[in-house]
């Protein structure tokens, strides 16, 4: 990972990585002024020291899930498109979908919105699926739980990787989305990010 060049991370930014999507540009843009290993591992290692080992049975395939859990502003978003950007350099397709997103494409697939029916379907075709802010708000019509169950289970019967972040602890995304949703992503590794906001204040 150290040895990342320029062009390479170049190529995420313009999307000729698989990583890249509309909310990876949207939580890049404040951030441009960093360096390019602001999103490599080990710069996630500065504050949350063992998370690549934590993390390296996902990375091998040897787990298919994992939470980074934690407070709002430890990094967890940039962890995962730091993770991201190591799986893709591994040749693995990945999606990233904010909470709210995919909520609204559960929703406009269960009424057969197309284009948030091939949303879904992409979600469920990719090698590695990142949900950020899992849980944020709960879940509010039927169509949307079970949408949300059947992407998860249908992900672990073909042996996809899902990798999910959030600020509560279990009983608050039990509370959020049911037990049968929490136990399809609660079996692998779970990483707790501890420490104060990075993010300033003004």
């Amino acid at each position: 990972m150290e040895s990342i060049d320029s062009k390479l991370f170049g190529n995420l930014l313009i999307g000729k990585v698989p990583v890249l999507d509309a909310v990876y540009q949207e939580w890049l843009s404040p951030h441009l002024i960093s360096p390019a290993k602001r999103f490599l591992l080990s710069a996630v290692e500065t504050t949350q020291p063992g998370f690549t080992a934590a993390l390296q049975p996902v990375l091998d395939s040897d787990c298919r899930t994992a939470i980074l859990a934690g407070p709002v502003g430890t990094g967890k978003t940039g962890a995962t498109y730091a993770l991201g950007l190591e799986f893709s350099i591994r040749e693995k397709r990945v999606e990233i979908v904010t909470w709210t997103d995919l909520l609204a494409t559960l929703s406009g697939a269960a009424g057969y919105a197309e284009a948030a029916q091939e949303k879904l379907a992409a979600y469920k075709r990719a090698d590695v699926l990142f949900i950020d802010d899992f849980g944020r708000t709960a879940i509010t019509t039927d169509n949307r739980f079970g949408g949300l169950y059947d992407l998860l289970d249908s992900r672990e019967k073909m042996g996809k990787t899902t990798i999910v972040s959030t600020n509560k602890d279990s009983a608050g995304i039990i509370q959020c989305v049911g037990d049968a949703a929490f136990d399809r992503i609660s079996a692998g590794v779970i990483f707790k990010f501890t420490g104060t906001t990075m993010r300033k204040e003004f």
